[in-house]
């Protein structure tokens, strides 16, 4: 089994991506019988790139940002809605409820992609770089911020709302953007914007905690379904444990980064409760702005409802948040 990550097996200190202990229990579960040839750190590629590999079968399975896959099932878009999933124990929730299989998991077994586990780097920030005489503490702050987005609607959406400019960067051009004054902010969890070197670009992040930076691993469904069933049945027990993992180490990567991070001058900001509530009232679900969103992503208000009623219902894992 190729499995292919974007980390580096030394950034497993920093981001929950357990990927050295899911090779682990999937060969303890299988007793040795699947292999995994674990190819860390974008070796194969990162992004589009390794599920473009995944669905040409040369690897088996990788880890990618959730974003990654809405190309295939948009719903996967709902999540950067602000203020219904983003905290962790929503998040959690959300993806593993019957309403989110219907949405999600199932279309996207019916493009060839086989969900593995979710795992969360935290909610997103507000991340601004030196340079910048601002601390985004209300939405007012991001009033003429040029912040970086993947090219989600849903997220121009967002920026819209605060008055602030989205700019398409590519994410593996955002570093070099962010040091060439491109864009003022961006959007990753705490454990991520260290992880991925931002340490020394930042002047301040602020944990608005709007949505989640949601991650996955994912198999090619054919091949899933070409292994033996008690193989197949060890590579989802091994899953479970691996999400149940990642979770556990969240709070861990998240001090470990955040200490980095403060080591090099960056500055954290927590709304206090007026702040978010701002928030909450500026940018979140309930605003009619993303009526047209919700209907035309889930399908209809009432899909979404279900999917919300699903993020606020206790799940069987139980999670911290910042």
């Amino acid at each position: 089994m190729v499995l292919a990550t974007e980390y580096t097996l030394e950034q497993e200190v920093s981001v929950p991506v357990v990927q050295t202990a899911f090779k682990d229990y999937i060969e303890d579960a299988s007793d040795g019988a699947i292999k995994v040839d674990l190819r860390p750190g974008g070796e194969l590629g990162v992004g589009g790139a390794l599920v473009e590999q995944l669905l040409s079968g040369s690897v088996h399975a990788v880890q990618v940002s959730l974003a990654n896959l809405a190309a295939y099932v948009p719903a996967i878009d709902l999540v950067n809605i602000p203020y219904w999933c983003g905290d962790n124990q929503r998040y959690a929730n959300l993806v593993t409820s019957p309403a989110w299989s219907d949405a999600v998991a199932q279309p996207l077994a019916e493009r060839d992609l086989k969900v593995l586990f979710y795992y969360t780097e935290d909610p997103r920030t507000i991340a601004v770089r030196r340079g910048v005489d601002v601390t985004v503490r209300t939405p007012e702050d991001m009033r003429g911020l040029r912040v970086r987005v993947p090219g989600s609607a849903v997220l121009t959406e967002f920026c819209r709302l605060v008055g602030a400019e989205p700019v398409v960067i590519p994410w593996g051009r955002t570093l070099e953007a962010m040091n060439e004054g491109e864009a003022d902010a961006l959007d990753p969890a705490g454990t991520t914007l260290y992880t991925a070197g931002f340490q020394d670009v930042l002047g301040s992040v602020s944990l608005i905690s709007h949505v989640p930076d949601a991650q996955v691993y994912v198999c090619n469904m054919t091949w899933f379904e070409g292994l033996a069933p008690e193989l197949s049945e060890a590579l989802e027990q091994a899953s479970e444990r691996a999400m149940a993992a990642s979770l556990a180490a969240l709070p861990g990567c998240r001090e470990y980064a955040a200490d980095q991070l403060r080591a090099r001058g960056v500055e954290f900001y927590k709304p206090t409760a007026a702040e978010m509530a701002a928030w909450v009232e500026a940018t979140g679900e309930q605003r009619p702005e993303w009526d047209r969103f919700k209907s035309d992503l889930a399908g209809s208000l009432d899909a979404f409802a279900r999917l919300k009623q699903a993020a606020d219902t206790q799940g069987r894992y139980t999670v911290d948040s910042p």
